[in-house]
């Protein structure tokens, strides 16, 4: 079975774009509230799994989540 070349970047967006996406809010840390950040992750999360698959969305969830939670944790 010859697997396609969205097949393959699919899931490395799923893990890459959330970190992307808080590398860029990173400035931004100060002046928004942690819900607003965690919205902005929701959205590239629900974008990710839109374009892929079930298992393109649980590997952005849970790149988002990891994310987020090292963001949280350099701030306070």
């Amino acid at each position: 079975m010859k697997s396609s070349l969205r097949d393959r970047i699919v899931p490395a967006a799923a893990l890459l774009a959330p970190l992307v996406v808080a590398l860029a809010l990173a400035p931004f840390r100060a002046h928004l509230s942690s819900a607003n950040l965690a919205l902005i992750l929701v959205v590239v999360v629900v974008a990710v799994a839109a374009l892929g698959s079930r298992v393109a969305g649980v590997l952005a969830a849970l790149s988002a989540a990891a994310w987020f939670a090292r963001g949280a944790a350099a701030i306070g």
